[in-house]
């Protein structure tokens, strides 16, 4: 009996389930029963014990049966993932359980363990949970400390170094001595550093800009040349947290809309071990197995980078992206990806997918912020991956090659903007990251508080990330070449310094404006006032007009005129961006959770 027509006469799957799963299986290659436990919902343990009875094996379930967890070897674990293979008891026979019984298995068990073992099955989620059970602290540990312990001066572990924190002494120092001997012209240089400052950082945008208005949207992925059955493993890594259910069954929906094998699918769902709600919810929902939880234990700091740092090491894909529980992108991004890795080199190690927003329109926020965006991908991004400048990745849709990114110790878990320090990170290993064309549209935030908390994340990360990469000014600007370091000045440092300062500036003009002539000479004499004019007028007016080329691009011509209201925007981002750096003095790696689920429009789940 064959092993579908076993599982339809028990009742576990349909005929026409087996029907379409041996269409998938012509379709795509692969294993029968891989398909099956993608595209059924027959449950893990009914499968695996009714392939230990079509093969005439003993069935062992790894839960309810004590495990001699010291048979197992940490420097182990990899190659137990890769085999999905653990010994399990000593008698007279080394017993190994494996979810993959088969003649691979049964000559890899022979070469690695030799002829006198016993083989029997179990499930593969016995297999994982029993990995993370036995090797919790490994895997915490190496998750928050593996960057730290081979590149310590790339971690953000410590927001300051002791040399960092001499220099900031020896300013403030210099700051008060020239107060005391002059306040004029402590007041002339700090006008002059913060005018010229923000300067160069609008003058770099605005030359970026124009190259990317000279280029093509982004980079065109093409789909005509792939072979369906030469499709990799693909390992999604999802981080949820105290999630509702409207987010949740958004989230399933949509990446069950992806074109690609869902038996080729490895989907990781990760999950903080106290957070129960959201465990229950997902319970509930009767997961196809290509869906898998990996639970992350306790232990600082709970962020975002770390749980995927954790989930990263179960990963079975030839390639690895990240998605926000949000998500929804576009059906065939999985094959753009492929396609664009395979006809780059290996340098290509990272393809950024462009980020927009679903409910664009459901109020002022979610318009101004969605200008922000089309800006930041259509325009900035693109033109730095072709310009080969070191590349801020959004928080979602990077598509990374997985063996490159665990040599590099994956995410920065101190980082709570992790995709921005990973980008600059990557480019300083002299590796590539590309923007494509496809899209993931997300949930913007559509209350002020909830946005405020966001993006005082994004930009407390990006203070640290620029830190970071300033701890030794001068091999940086060796390895990432005169224009990369001038991006991480005016882009990375600038971006923040600009947000900063953007409420001082107008209170400054505004004041010395009151008081008349003099006082404005006093605070900006010449050539600093035509500077200083400069960024606040025709800077202003310029970010305006880019904002409205990037929406027009995108044809959405409506929105164009929310330009106009972009100061009240970036006024917003002042107040979030002083709220970022309270932080980083007091509390630089705590994670402030975006709450999903809000918009009206998940009403619609065909959005």
């Amino acid at each position: 009996m064959k092993l579908g027509t076993r599982l339809v006469e028990a009742g576990l799957i349909s005929p026409e389930e087996l029907a379409k799963a041996l269409e998938e299986q012509e379709k795509y290659g692969g294993r029968l029963g891989e398909i099956l436990q993608a595209i059924t919902h027959v449950r893990a343990l009914d499968y695996y014990q009714s392939l230990a009875k079509h093969l005439s094996m003993d069935f062992v379930n790894l839960l309810d049966n004590e495990v001699n967890s010291s048979l197992l070897k940490a420097d182990e674990r990899a190659l137990y993932l890769e085999h999905l293979v653990i010994p399990i008891a000593q008698n007279e026979h080394l017993i190994l359980a494996t979810a993959d019984p088969g003649p691979e298995t049964q000559a890899f068990v022979e070469t690695y363990w030799g002829k006198n073992c016993k083989i029997v099955a179990t499930s593969k989620f016995d297999i994982l949970w029993t990995l993370q059970k036995v090797f919790d602290d490994q895997y915490i540990n190496e998750s928050v400390n593996d960057l730290f312990a081979k590149t310590p001066h790339l971690s953000g572990s410590k927001v300051l170094t002791l040399g960092q924190k001499i220099f900031f002494l020896i300013l403030l120092f210099a700051g008060i001595l020239t107060g005391l001997y002059s306040m004029h012209l402590l007041l002339l240089i700090f006008s002059a550093v913060i005018t010229i400052g923000l300067c160069g950082t609008l003058v770099y945008k605005l030359i970026l800009t124009v190259i990317g208005l000279a280029l093509p949207h982004y980079h065109k992925a093409e789909l005509l040349k792939i072979d369906a059955r030469t499709l990799p493993v693909y390992s999604l890594l999802v981080p949820l947290y105290q999630e509702n259910e409207i987010i949740l069954t958004h989230l399933i929906h949509k990446l069950s809309q992806l074109d690609y094998p869902h038996h080729l699918l490895d989907i990781k769902l990760i999950l903080e071990k106290d957070d129960q709600e959201t465990i229950e919810i997902l319970k509930k929902m009767s997961l196809p197995n290509n869906y898998e939880f990996i639970y992350v234990p306790f232990g600082g700091p709970r962020t975002k980078p770390k749980a995927c740092n954790y989930a990263l090491n179960f990963a079975r894909g030839e390639y690895v992206a990240l998605f926000d529980v949000e998500d929804s992108p576009e059906p065939d991004q999985l094959k753009k990806v492929v396609a664009t890795f395979r006809k780059s080199d290996e340098q290509l190690v990272c393809v950024q997918c462009r980020l927009s927003y679903y409910n664009i329109k459901e109020n002022w926020l979610t318009r101004l912020f969605t200008l922000e965006y089309s800006y930041w991908f259509d325009l900035l991004l693109p033109t730095m991956s072709f310009l080969h400048l070191p590349v801020p990745l959004g928080g979602t849709s990077n598509h990374l090659r997985t063996s490159v990114i665990r040599k590099i110790s994956a995410w920065d878990p101190f980082n709570v903007t992790e995709d921005a320090e990973l980008g600059l990170r990557l480019h300083r290993l002299g590796l590539k990251t590309k923007v494509i064309d496809s899209v993931t549209y997300e949930e913007s935030p559509v209350q002020v508080r909830n946005w405020f908390k966001q993006r005082a994340r994004w930009i407390k990360g990006y203070m640290l990330t620029y830190l970071v990469h300033m701890r030794r000014p001068f091999k940086t600007l060796r390895i990432m070449g005169p224009y990369g370091f001038l991006s991480l000045q005016f882009l990375i440092g600038g971006t923040p310094l600009s947000n900063l300062m953007n409420v001082v500036v107008w209170a400054i003009f505004a004041i010395t404006l009151l008081m008349g002539p003099d006082a404005t000479n006093y605070m900006f004499p010449e050539p600093l006032y035509s500077v200083a004019m400069f960024n606040l007028i025709v800077g202003t007016i310029v970010i305006i007009i880019l904002n409205m080329l990037a929406i027009i691009r995108r044809g959405w011509y409506g929105m164009s005129l929310f330009s106009i209201i972009s100061p009240l925007y970036w006024l917003l981002m002042s107040f979030a961006s002083y709220r970022a750096l309270y932080q980083l003095i007091t509390k630089p790696s705590q994670w402030d959770k975006t709450k999903h689920g809000v918009s009206r429009y998940l009403a619609n789940p065909d959005i």
